[in-house]
């Protein structure tokens, strides 16, 4: 009985110390969400080929690191991985915690669709390549925290980046207001990047153009700080904040400070519209619209003049 209960114990000391591995997935021969389900904290998994169908990160799973063999000392000389999510559901749906996913292309899915960060997980993404999407390229739901960068987002049908359902995000920037700055690419989406329903977005350096819509949106009840981007050739305006939303646009702070966003091609619009409520602080930099700079409602609050910095 005792030798029994020692080795009982032992078992589970070893199943929860277990070391961190590095595990090859070369797919289609081998199985991406089997390395998925049996991976231990701070495993690694080390992915080429093209990987068919929806995976799952599961909510018990902790500090998993998901990569191309592209992957080289840190940097991503080329992604040699696909996760493609097909027509349907989403190609990677990620519910744990500490997960990271670098130099990788994911494509299909539809609807919330190429990855979904939710259900209070967190998760960096990081020099990817999102595209094609019959839906939205990255969602981050229901209470989760996703940071973004170094990622090219585009030919996403609904938008880029999505920020719902009381979730947060970093978008361009990792741990440290001092920087580096981290820019994402954000191009020939739906919406280039959309917050809404009480969610809050840091955005800062990126490059967001040639959306068939507006550049950023700023909708029902969410927030967002907006620096130092560069915004041009939307379809709609470069942004638009609504439904008693509120949107700072500069700050003095590290990679937060400068000249404030930028449009060197006009936006299709405004380069800010306010709308329904919506709240507007800081320098407008450039932001332009071939109709004009600004379109403000009466509703707003806009801190006067518009370009009145902190």
């Amino acid at each position: 009985m005792i030798v029994t209960l020692i080795l009982a114990l032992l078992s589970t000391f070893f199943a929860l110390s277990a070391p961190a591995w590095a595990v090859n997935v070369n797919c289609p021969a081998d199985s991406l969400q089997s390395a998925l389900d049996n991976a231990n904290p701070g495993d690694t998994i080390v992915v080429s080929g093209t990987c068919t169908g929806n995976f799952l990160v599961r909510n018990d799973k902790v500090r998993v690191f998901i990569q191309s063999t592209g992957l080289v000392s840190g940097v991503c000389v080329g992604p040699t991985a696909t996760i493609d999510g097909g027509a349907s559901g989403t190609a990677l749906d990620i519910r744990g915690k500490g997960i990271s996913v670098t130099c990788m292309i994911i494509t299909g899915g539809n609807n919330n669709g190429g990855i979904v960060v939710q259900r209070g997980s967190n998760a960096v993404l990081d020099q990817n390549i999102v595209q094609n999407v019959n839906g939205v390229g990255i969602t981050v739901a229901l209470s989760a925290s996703g940071v973004i960068t170094n990622n090219e987002i585009k030919n996403n049908a609904l938008a880029g980046i999505q920020v719902i359902e009381n979730s947060s995000a970093r978008i361009g920037w990792n741990n440290s207001i001092s920087g580096p700055a981290a820019p994402n690419d954000i191009h020939n989406n739906g919406f280039g990047i959309w917050l809404l329903g009480a969610s809050s977005a840091s955005i800062v350096g990126n490059t967001i153009h040639n959306n068939l819509l507006e550049g950023i949106v700023v909708s029902r009840g969410a927030q967002a700080d907006v620096s130092n981007n560069a915004i041009d050739g939307n379809g709609g305006s470069g942004i638009w904040v609504s439904g008693n939303s509120a949107v700072s646009l500069t700050n003095t702070t590290g990679i937060f400070s400068g000249p404030g966003n930028t449009t060197t091609t006009n936006n299709h619009d405004f380069g800010m519209r306010c709308s329904a409520g919506g709240n507007v602080k800081g320098s407008i930099g450039t932001l332009n619209g071939v109709i004009g700079q600004t379109s403000i409602d009466s509703s707003c609050h806009v801190c006067p003049p518009l370009d009145c910095g902190f």
